[in-house]
């Protein structure tokens, strides 16, 4: 392995092109995000700052065998880029350029780390935006963006209204769920700078003329209601959709603001079928009510996908299990309601299991023979999705 430092030193050539400070180690291969943390670390971190450096890397870590873990943003749930068996972490923070917009034909070549929401601040020009939630300043030309906000009295009248939007067709640019426990967490740490009614709510986003955005609207509104929503707010104000939104942008970080001593939070994700998301949501919500820990739901409703997040004691085993049972539960639940075991958080090392019970071995024994033509050492982010 000194050995192989040593080339990509050599190769790399900047100062800071190759990394195994102790720090930089472990925020590489340890995350606060992560619901699942191992003790192995990467032996040391790449920083590539084009293409042909990445594959001067790969070429060395072919050579000696290294694993290699890519590493962008850094906000995995799953432990995706852990490194259980040490390598080299690929860090792709220098590559973060815009390389080429083509607006005729609705695409763009990107650099891994190029944050989307800087990616939509300087395309905007152009009219386009990388989904799915355009920016409040969307006023391109005819385009113009709103942002509504509804509480519901149950979260399976949020669930249900939502399902029924989806069915209805109506165009929502984005459509959002936080249960009540989330919405007292956006107020209890301040996240925002209005109080918000503590109850199930949901938060829509609509892009499109102004004509079919009002029109929209109506349809959304109309729905709610039959769903005892209550009061209806949308604005297309950009000061005021900013502010709409903000509970939606501060969800993550307020429940993570909660922590305190040997606190953690645990979230997953899981996406079913619309016709059976006001189910799964209210029968998952109450297992986790029932655990007597503080824990919410909330999603990106519009395409069946929701989230838990948990807060729980770390240290405590017999409290750990049965946060663990209740998330593997839910993901079980999902399974039996033809979803899948994960709508963005990806497999990881955590769900692992889940996907062998989603897909069944033969099909898993197909991804592995993929696996081993593409990458016969198993050198690339090793341990994730699937065993050797």
């Amino acid at each position: 392995m000194e050995k192989a430092i040593a080339e990509l030193r050599t190769l790399l050539s900047a100062d800071d092109a190759i990394s195994t400070d102790d720090d930089d180690l472990r925020a590489h291969g340890y995350s606060e995000w992560s619901s699942i943390n191992i003790d192995q670390l990467p032996v040391a971190v790449a920083y590539p700052r084009s293409t042909a450096q990445v594959s001067q890397i790969a070429a060395v870590c072919h050579r000696y065998k290294i694993p290699m873990i890519p590493y962008s943003g850094g906000s995995s749930l799953e432990a995706n880029f852990a490194a259980p068996f040490g390598g080299v972490s690929i860090d792709f923070a220098h590559m973060d350029r815009i390389i080429e917009l083509h607006a005729d034909d609705m695409d763009v070549v990107v650099q891994p780390a190029v944050p989307w929401m800087e990616l939509n601040e300087k395309i905007k020009g152009s009219g386009l935006f990388f989904p799915v939630d355009p920016g409040p300043s969307a006023k391109i030309g005819g385009m113009e963006t709103s942002v509504a906000v509804v509480p519901f009295p149950t979260i399976r009248e949020a669930a249900s209204a939502a399902a029924q939007i989806m069915r209805a067709g109506v165009p929502v640019a984005a459509m959002e769920i936080m249960d009540e426990v989330q919405m007292s967490v956006i107020n209890k740490v301040k996240a925002t700078k209005r109080t918000w009614k503590e109850a199930p709510t949901m938060f829509f986003k609509f892009s499109g003329t102004k004509a079919g955005v009002q029109e929209n609207i109506k349809l959304v509104k109309a729905i709610a209601k039959s769903h005892n929503a209550g009061n209806f707010e949308f604005t297309v104000d950009p000061q005021d959709m900013k502010e709409l939104w903000s509970a939606r942008k501060e969800a993550l970080w307020s429940m993570l603001a909660l922590r305190e001593g040997d606190l953690d939070v645990w979230s997953t994700d899981v996406a079913v079928p619309l016709s059976r998301l006001p189910d799964i949501i209210e029968i998952s919500k109450k297992e986790m009510d029932d655990l007597g820990v503080f824990a919410s739901v909330l999603g990106h409703i519009g395409d069946g996908n929701f989230h838990e997040s948990i807060l729980y004691n770390r240290k405590d085993p017999k409290e750990y299990e049965a946060v663990k049972n209740c998330v593997y539960r839910m993901v079980d639940r999902a399974l039996e309601m033809d979803g899948t075991c994960t709508g963005e958080h990806s497999i990881g090392l955590g769900k692992k299991a889940s996907l062998l019970k989603e897909l069944g071995p033969e099909t898993v024994e197909v991804m592995k023979s993929i696996k081993r033509a593409l990458d016969p050492h198993w050198l690339l982010n090793p341990g994730k999705i699937m065993d050797h």
